[in-house]
């Protein structure tokens, strides 16, 4: 099979995904807030835009693709397009440079909100690299349900290239070793392996890449199963019944 630019995009996104998706459930312990204080629902989040001394401290960064954030995006969001960096995102330094210009800082009063269209892979994956460069869990939130939800809320939205934002100081570390399992690791089974592509990847129906299947004892669990309809998560509570 021939793949095109877009088709491998469209499958790297797909995998992105899933994986971003289900590691915001698996994450390390200890390495996040509890799952109600990870997230904030868009009218909480109208709330807080509100006063004007509390907007100062809020930094809101749109992982979306640059051409979605053009589009509509949260009045005074910083364009944090994850395709632009996400594929490749280089060292410490670079990771540093970057937080640097989307204006995150030092300072532990400055609260971060991601957030992208909605049940996509893009802001969990920002989520993760945030802390695993060692901003704290606590000053940063998920957007429930993303500017799908900020919409049907009736959240403001503007249009066109970011505002100029202050440059940040932040000095990021190593990223945590936790967040990755090495190739001798899966291999040797040392872990429970999960599979978050949807059953036809999983099965071998669609091939990943060149691909189909998947690895020798791996449990399916699709990270579209993470998402209700509206494009929010679904309750812990729900997903520790499963």
């Amino acid at each position: 099979m021939t793949l095109t630019r877009t088709r491998i995009r469209a499958i790297l996104a797909s995998w992105l995904m899933a994986s971003s998706a289900l590691a915001l459930l698996l994450m390390p312990a200890g390495a996040m807030a509890t799952p109600a204080r990870a997230l904030v629902d868009a009218s909480a989040l109208r709330a807080e835009l509100a006063p004007a001394p509390q907007r100062e401290r809020l930094l809101l960064l749109d992982a979306s693709p640059t051409p979605a954030f053009k589009a509509a995006h949260i009045p005074g969001a910083v364009s944090a397009d994850f395709y632009a960096y996400g594929l490749n995102p280089g060292g410490p330094e670079q990771m540093q440079q970057r937080l640097r210009t989307w204006g995150v800082r030092a300072d532990d009063a400055q609260r971060i909100v991601v957030y992208d269209g909605g049940g996509a892979h893009m802001a969990p994956r920002l989520y993760f690299d945030l802390i695993s460069h060692g901003v704290a869990a606590r000053r940063i939130r998920l957007l429930d349900g993303g500017l799908h939800q900020w919409r049907l809320q009736g959240g403001a939205l503007e249009a066109g290239a970011p505002a100029a934002v202050a440059p940040g100081n932040i000095s990021v570390q190593k990223p945590d070793a936790r967040w990755r399992a090495e190739l001798p690791e899966v291999l040797e089974r040392r872990a429970v392996l999960m599979d978050a592509l949807d059953p036809p990847y999983f099965f071998g129906a669609q091939r990943f890449m060149a691909r189909g299947g998947h690895l020798p004892g791996a449990i399916n669990f699709p990270a579209s199963s993470l998402y209700r309809a509206d494009k929010t998560f679904v309750p812990a509570a729900e997903l520790e019944a499963r």
